[in-house]
């Protein structure tokens, strides 16, 4: 599954970055100031202007530009919302999972993500079974 994510260089992005390569997914980095192409880590910007090209079955967005947000910065945080949307756009995605700006304690969300583990072994599991009972 190829799979972009924000928020990657935080304390939950980095380990959710290294959990879903290990399930053999491709990942693709979303950064709002900086990329790094070696680490497939892009800005909003080279996505949306199709600088660089890729197809994204779906989207973690886990960034936000402050954990706690003042009045002042609402609409900087919408405009991060937008750019993750018109990246859906793009990338032709249509599954996203939004859980910037959740206030979850981190026990909880470490508990999601190993869910959704589960949920993408189950899902590879069950694709593996239709292909050999297509082949019998």
């Amino acid at each position: 599954m190829n799979i972009a994510l924000t928020g990657s260089s935080g304390s939950i992005g980095s380990i959710l970055v290294d959990d879903l390569k290990s399930a053999g997914h491709k990942i693709f980095c979303i950064s709002s100031s900086h990329s790094f192409h070696e680490k497939n880590i892009y800005t909003y910007d080279e996505i949306i202007s199709r600088k660089i090209n890729f197809e994204a079955d779906l989207i973690f967005h886990l960034a936000s530009i402050n954990s706690n947000l003042d009045e002042s910065q609402i609409d900087e945080e919408l405009n991060l919302c937008k750019s993750v949307f018109k990246v859906m756009e793009v990338t032709g995605c249509s599954n996203l999972i939004f859980l910037a700006q959740l206030r979850f304690m981190e026990k909880t969300l470490l508990k999601l993500i190993n869910l959704l583990k589960i949920q993408f072994w189950s899902q590879k599991v069950l694709m593996e079974r239709q292909k050999n009972n297509v082949k019998n």
